[in-house]
């Protein structure tokens, strides 16, 4: 049973509103701000209400007081005399939750004291859902060019206040991308709420998202908010849309069309809709997408009206990035206070560039973090990486054998190069926009390095052969 603490020096005042809650609440009452911040301190308060005039305290100082002291989520509701109506509503600019004057309705104050207790485990649910999702503050590493652009991208789009759709490959960065967008825009000191959609059961998906009435289903005993609700203001990320049923895809759509909600249950012809301010940033795996959208699986008109689209390129396109992501990951996971500093051994970064890293940045993060548990040496190893699959790939046989030969790093890292640069132009059949888009190269910077190689496609052999013949026909 939820505890109200009833603070007032009128004790005729005190019992009688006592006597008409003891049913529904648990009750304590305190005569004075110092013994309402005693009782408070003991724990277990729900809920406060306060009068604006105490033998030591006002009002306006006791709720700042409550807050700082003891805890900021904790609702007070004052309740005050005909001519104290302004001291009430500077208390409420100070963190109070409502107001009332004596000489109220009792049903009345039963549904303020509902509707405070329900707000207070609104900004409870996103005080946890944003600790349980806030995650390493990583940083964004623009080491390519498809990067660079990204990141253009986002501070283009970050107070445009238009919906986003993330497409991207399982483990690219969609949810740090998500979450710097919020970061970057005025919403920032809004709440952001990452939904855990892979821990919600599908039918209560759209309870969870849009909130309930009493009675909606079996075991809504009280009406209860959504996260759309909690993150008004915001903006709520949805990490994976294939995961949305048909009824949840049409609510987002109506969400997106109109910044209206109903709540599962409401009856809009007696309660309206619910007005909210947020911004939905949604994400999906490009593998899946187009499939998904074949079979119907996502609604097709939903997916148009999902918002101004980002795509964020798979590791293997952006190559430049994979020594510095290393890099970093081994400064993020060394332990705290330690003064090693873990370096990659020369055959490790070899197999680094030449894996095509399917799993993305959340691969090789895991798989530094597991040679970093296993490494007996700050510098790490081929055999640290202990069941990790680009340990295993067959192209870095290649590497052992340099090794084997004494081939010095700076020879090695040359003959690499040119041989991933001979089969990236041989995989994309000498195509340069193509092979550069791979590469995470602009197509200048790929041609001006190809002539540094001395590696002429087959294409380019062909336009001289042309330039050539013309030149003799005249």
């Amino acid at each position: 049973m939820e505890k109200v603490l009833i603070v007032d020096d009128d004790s005729r005042f005190a019992n009688d509103i006592a006597s008409l809650l003891k049913e529904q609440y648990q009750i304590q009452m305190a005569i004075s701000g110092r013994g309402c911040l005693e009782a408070l301190k003991k724990g277990d308060v729900s809920v406060v209400l306060l009068d604006m005039k105490l033998p030591d305290f006002n009002g306006v100082e006791l709720v700042e007081r409550i807050h700082k002291e003891v805890d900021p989520l904790i609702p007070i509701i004052i309740v005050t005399n005909y001519g104290q109506i302004e001291n009430a509503v500077e208390a409420m600019r100070k963190g109070a939750e409502d107001f009332m004057q004596k000489g109220f309705n009792i049903n009345l104050l039963r549904e303020k004291i509902r509707k405070a207790l329900e707000r207070r485990d609104l900004k409870m649910k996103v005080r946890s859902l944003q600790a349980g999702y806030e995650g390493p503050n990583d940083e964004f590493i623009f080491a390519s060019p498809s990067m660079m652009k990204l990141e253009l991208d986002i501070a283009k789009i970050a107070n445009q206040d238009q919906n986003v759709l993330l497409i991207g490959e399982t483990g690219v960065g969609k949810d740090l991308v998500a979450r710097r967008i919020h970061s970057t825009s005025k919403r920032k000191d809004k709440p952001y709420i990452q939904v855990p959609l892979s821990g919600i059961n599908d039918a209560l998906m759209g309870s969870e998202l849009f909130g309930h009435v009493r009675g909606a289903f079996t075991g809504a005993h009280s009406e209860r908010a959504g996260f759309f609700e909690a993150a008004n203001g915001g903006t709520v990320y949805l990490p994976e849309i294939s995961s949305l049923s048909h009824d949840v895809q049409l609510k987002l759509l109506n969400f997106m069309q109109y910044k209206t909600i109903v709540k599962i249950g409401q009856d809009i012809s007696k309660v309206p809709p619910i007005t909210l301010d947020v911004r939905l940033i949604m994400a999906a795996n490009e593998r899946d997408l187009q499939s998904l959208l074949s079979s119907g699986r996502i609604r097709n008109d939903f997916y148009q009206r999902a918002g101004l689209r980002l795509e964020i390129p798979p590791l293997r396109e952006r190559k430049e990035a994979i020594r510095p992501l290393a890099e970093y990951f081994l400064r993020k996971h060394s332990p705290a206070g330690s003064n090693t500093k873990y370096r990659l051994s020369p055959e490790v970064i070899a197999a680094f560039l030449s894996y095509e890293w399917e799993g993305n940045v959340r691969e090789l993060e895991e798989a530094i973090r597991t040679a970093m548990t296993f490494s007996e040496s700050d510098v790490l190893a081929l055999q640290d990486f202990r069941g990790c699959r680009f340990a295993d790939h067959k192209s870095f046989a290649g590497a052992y054998d340099m090794i084997e030969s004494g081939q010095s790093y700076k020879s090695a890292e040359s003959a690499f190069r040119e041989r991933y640069f001979r089969s990236l132009i041989a995989k994309t059949d000498g195509d340069i926009s193509l092979a550069a888009k791979r590469s995470g190269m602009t197509p200048q910077g790929l041609r001006k390095t190809l002539k540094q190689l001395g590696i002429v496609t087959d294409r380019e052999k062909k336009n001289d052969r042309k330039r050539n013949e013309h030149r003799k026909h005249k």
